[in-house]
């Protein structure tokens, strides 16, 4: 019994103890009804207790912290018998209940600044691992980006990269039986996808600051060499999502992350895995839309190529503090915007102040998108030359991020260029 005891104690999770008791009750009836001798029942009551902690770690849905060999559903589907397609607003309370209990996770007090789809709270497990909790804000806007096929959901599967900050865990809810459910992998998911939506996903937390803080604190020395490094990151970070048809579609900012080696991506409300060529959606945030989304005369097509052309805008900010919102050299109709919002109803000054900053914006954008790409680099070069003098190279390099579509370098070409910069700089001594 001593033994039974010690084993009991190692057991770590729920699911273990469980397990291991069972084993230990299925050992003794095995030998109250056949009476064996005392060196069998010795091992019927240990193999009971070693039978039992196994199979109840792998059964154990509420534990975060689980092998590699855990099916990827953590808490058994149901069987759909009948569609329900509505969507309704689940109280965040609810939410926060689920992850407590499905997770066995509780909320520190921090969080992150709320994000356009979601507010992200840190939270830590028994062991004291953190995590990153992000609760997708129900709102009308954000209709489409809850379900499995795009946003969040889409960037469970993406293969690991030690600067992908890509959802470990997201918290579902079936639509049917209004249940919650926790998931790692879509491979699982079988029957009517639109039958669940996404409440939360799960992320390892990491330390550190994301761009645009980093860069309000006035610490940076020399913001070009600080952009050629993001870049080179972040590039490699693409690569690997491209490489396995994945397409970010909001690279900013805000959306990088310093960690303790180097600088990595976060936030994959947006992203989606390419199963055709290009995608149609217009979606990121809108100074770093490029032309085919946000122009004269867009085409609503583009593929991993979006990705690229918002590094080059993200650089550009990182570099020198500007980006296409910027851009007032083109038609300005600010006058005509400010008086035709102005006459709007039922806007507090704040809202209304708010909205006509946003069409100031777009019209920059606008209006930068709709140059050809020989005259967007005559501009930047013009414009920005002189504060590229620690590495001209690395603006003809976001020149050419910045290009027509058709003659937008690919992102292979792109990281060959960026070798040589690093490689020349470095023989250079700079």
């Amino acid at each position: 019994m001593l033994t039974a005891i010690q084993f009991l104690s190692t057991s770590t999770t729920d699911g273990e103890k469980k397990g291991a008791l069972t084993g230990l009750y299925t050992g003794l009836a095995f030998i109250k009804i056949f009476n064996p001798p005392r060196e069998v029942s010795i091992a019927c009551v240990l193999t009971g207790l070693l039978a039992g902690q196994v199979i109840g770690s792998h059964l154990d849905p509420r534990e975060i912290n689980q092998s590699n060999n855990t099916p990827p559903w953590l808490k058994p589907m149901p069987s759909i018998s009948r569609a329900d397609n509505s969507t309704e607003i689940v109280d965040e309370r609810k939410i926060t209940q689920a992850i407590k209990d499905l997770l066995k996770l509780t909320p520190d007090e921090e969080q992150a600044p709320p994000g356009t789809q979601g507010q992200v709270s840190k939270w830590h497990d028994k062991q004291g691992k953190i995590f990153a909790v992000k609760v997708l804000k129900q709102t009308e806007k954000n209709r489409g980006w809850d379900t499995l096929y795009r946003g969040e959901a889409s960037a469970l599967d993406i293969p690991k990269h030690p600067k992908l900050i890509s959802p470990e865990y997201l918290l579902l809810r079936n639509k049917a039986d209004r249940q919650f459910y926790l998931i790692r992998s879509l491979d699982g998911v079988t029957g009517n996808q639109n039958q669940y939506q996404v409440m939360a996903s799960v992320s390892n937390w990491v330390d550190g600051q994301d761009l645009c803080d980093l860069l309000r604190t006035g610490k940076v020395p020399n913001a070009v060499k600080f952009g050629l490094d993001v870049l080179g990151d972040t590039l490699e970070v693409l690569t690997h999502m491209h490489t396995n048809n994945y397409v970010h579609r909001d690279i900013k900012i805000e959306n990088i992350m310093q960690m303790q080696d180097g600088y990595g991506l976060i936030d994959f409300g947006f992203c989606r895995r390419l199963e055709q060529a290009e995608a149609t959606t217009p979606c990121g945030t809108a100074e770093f839309y490029p032309p085919e989304l946000w122009s004269a005369n867009p085409s609503g097509k583009y593929g991993t190529d979006i990705d690229l052309w918002q590094l080059a805008t993200t650089s550009l900010d990182v570099s020198v503090g500007w980006n296409p919102g910027d851009y007032c050299d083109g038609p300005d109709n600010s006058e005509e915007i400010r008086s035709r919002i102005s006459l709007e109803k039922d806007l507090t000054r704040e809202q209304r102040e708010k909205k006509i900053k946003s069409a100031i914006t777009e019209q920059n954008v606008t209006n930068f998108n709709s140059l050809s790409g020989a005259k967007r680099t005559d501009y930047l070069k013009d414009k920005f030359h002189d504060k590229f003098s620690y590495c001209p190279r690395f603006l003809d390099l976001i020149c050419q991020l910045l290009d027509s579509k058709e003659n937008r370098q690919d992102i292979h070409s792109i990281n060959a260029l960026y070798t040589e910069i690093k490689l020349s700089l470095e023989s250079e001594g700079v």
